[in-house]
C-alpha cells in the first residue's frame, strides 16, 4: 500500500503483522493514519483489520471509509 500516491510507511511490526502508514490529504496535506493488521485464523487462513483515522478536524467527509474500501479492492486484485 505504500506504493499508492501520498502514502508513506510509518511503522512495521512484523512480529504481530501490523503495519502503519501515513497518507496526506490532497488539498491541505493533513496527515491521516492507517493501521493494517493481518490476523491468522489457522492453517492457510487469515483476515485483516484496517483502521483509518484523521488527526485534525471534526469530520472527514467519508474519506477514511472510502480509503479503506479502496485498499480492500486493491488487496482483492492481488
Amino acid at each position: 500500500m505504500a506504493t499508492l500516491p501520498g502514502v508513506e510507511t510509518d511503522a512495521a511490526e512484523d512480529r504481530v503483522m501490523q503495519y502503519d502508514y501515513i497518507q496526506r490529504s490532497a488539498l491541505m496535506q493533513f496527515p491521516d493514519s492507517i493501521t493494517v493488521r493481518f490476523i491468522s485464523l489457522g492453517k492457510n487462513q487469515s483476515t485483516l483489520a484496517i483502521y483509518s483515522r484523521s488527526h485534525y478536524g471534526y469530520s472527514d467527509f467519508g474519506v477514511n471509509e472510502a480509503r479503506i474500501r479502496k485498499w480492500l479492492v486493491g488487496l482483492a486484485r492481488n
